[in-house]
């Protein structure tokens, strides 16, 4: 038996949640709830043959409380929809400005050395899902999970925004080649993803406003620890980056391993920020002349269709604006 991207699955999905964002659950206690869950957090169903082997990928670091409750959340919710999926935390050592995009690079890289998968979602894990009809199965194109999020009214703020939950089918994770390694601290890699797709040529779908709804648990967030033109030049230099600075080049060491009921663990140590190692460059631009006319940059248009599904939009990131 398969099931479709969107198609809700009678018996098993409940459609829009009510969720309680904080948590007391021990880890103990949320194993015992999900006792078919098989060491490493793998799960598939009994009663069918699953279309979709998922690999979810947690960037994580220091936010115990945050994995709990995404765990108690996730797995029920994983199971309703039939897939045969893995979930693998990926952790940044101590010592060193959180590098997001490197520890994801790092991740799948190392999974694809131990599962077998056919796609991968990199989730944040603070983000819990409002409504199961939002299937985690694979897309045939890459699928941005969370266009609306309560913090900002669950309305996307800006196209290029493809944070949250961002799911690849593996040949094109690999063709945009992953992540940037270059940023350090807090945010820029998923901007910077967007004109990774936009440069490849790969269309981005997204569920509809109905169903793409999530919460974001709170957290004390991170000050940007490179100036923000830095991230802004990171942006603008993709198209010259794409080949050299992403999966192909990430550089790491694994520090351990290991299984727990509910997921596997990878540690691994990415290093630390390196001026002479920095692959992006903006050169200080020369100052604007006085009493010249500055040309006004003519903005793009941003071609949007609508699948015949009304749970379904698809963005043509070609046409889509640049940040």
């Amino acid at each position: 038996m398969e099931y479709s991207l969107g198609t809700k699955q009678p018996g098993y999905n409940e459609g829009r949640l009510s969720i309680e964002v904080n948590s007391s659950s021990l880890l103990e206690e949320i194993e015992k709830r999900n006792p078919d869950v098989l060491p490493g957090g793998h799960w598939k169903p009994r009663d069918c043959v699953s279309r979709s082997r998922v690999l979810i990928i947690l960037p994580y670091r220091n936010r115990w409380e945050h994995l709990l409750r995404w765990l108690e959340h996730y797995h029920p919710i994983l199971q309703r929809q039939k897939l045969d999926y893995r979930i693998v935390v990926v952790e940044q050592t101590d010592g060193a400005e959180f590098n997001k995009g490197r520890i994801m690079n790092a991740g799948y890289a190392e999974a694809v050395k131990m599962f077998s998968f056919d796609c991968v979602i990199f989730h944040d894990i603070d983000m819990l899902l409002e409504d199961d009809r939002n299937i985690y199965s694979c897309p045939i194109q890459p699928r941005h999970l969370s266009p609306g999020v309560d913090t900002f009214k669950y309305k996307l703020p800006y196209w290029a925004l493809v944070g949250g939950a961002l799911a690849f089918p593996k040949e094109h994770f690999e063709l945009v080649n992953g992540y940037t390694n270059a940023l350090w601290g807090w945010g820029g890699e998923d901007d910077e993803m967007f004109q990774r797709l936009d440069i490849s040529g790969v269309t981005l779908e997204r569920p509809g406003p109905g169903v793409g709804r999530y919460k974001m648990m709170k957290h004390t967030k991170r000050k940007y620890t490179m100036p923000y033109k830095n991230i802004a030049c990171a942006i603008k230099t993709v198209k010259r980056r794409i080949k050299t600075d992403g999966l192909s080049t990430v550089k790491y060491d694994v520090i351990k391993k290991g299984d727990f009921r509910l997921f596997t663990i990878i540690l691994v140590d990415v290093g630390k920020y390196s001026k002479e190692e920095d692959p992006i460059f903006c050169p200080t631009p020369a100052p604007k002349p006085t009493n010249a006319t500055v040309p006004t940059q003519q903005s793009k248009t941003v071609t949007m269709t609508t699948s015949s599904s009304k749970n379904t939009t698809t963005v043509a990131t070609k046409d889509s604006p640049r940040r």
